[in-house]
């Protein structure tokens, strides 16, 4: 039994390492219930040492949470997920589910930024035709200089070139 406390001790402050999960995100519940079974897997056989390690409080949320049951439920609903918190050390819930479910909330964080930044992005694709346009008369009397010719026929080759390279871009 004393071994048991030590290593959930050890294993709440391992947890506490992992960057912090908010458990009453819409990402969160999306992401925990994909991955459910495996958390399950996890949390099941950690449900009788609830009384050792929850708090008074912690444990009456459990209580209720559980309905007396000895096991996580197979499909929870959104609320029993968002009481985990509350029911549960958040050290010991990042460390149990939090591992299992941080791919699943990279990827919903991901997917989640790239919809605003498609939207600057299609801003800022007007104003770089004219860059471009701008960078090439740069490019193009760098590249008379070796010519060696006189600076009157580089105005006159300027004018006719960037429209030929904008449409490469």
């Amino acid at each position: 039994m004393q071994f048991t406390k030590i290593a959930l001790a050890m294993a709440a402050v391992a947890a506490s390492v992992f960057a912090e999960i908010d458990w009453h995100s819409d990402a969160t519940i999306q992401c925990s219930k994909e991955n459910w079974a495996a958390i399950k897997a996890n949390a099941d056989p950690m449900i009788p040492m609830a009384p050792i390690i929850l708090s008074p409080e912690q444990k009456k949320v459990f209580d209720s949470i559980m309905n007396g049951a000895t096991e996580m439920p197979a499909n929870p609903s959104d609320d029993f997920i968002r009481a985990l918190p509350d029911a549960i050390p958040v050290s010991i819930l990042n460390q149990t589910a939090g591992k299992i479910i941080e791919p699943c909330l990279a990827t919903a964080t991901a997917e989640q930024p790239q919809p605003s930044e498609e939207q600057p992005s299609e801003e800022p694709q007007p104003s770089e035709e004219p860059q471009p346009s701008e960078e090439q008369p740069s490019e193009e009397p760098s590249g008379e200089e070796p010519s060696g010719s006189s600076d009157e026929e580089v105005p006159s080759s300027t004018a006719p070139q960037p429209t030929k390279c904008v449409p490469r871009q």
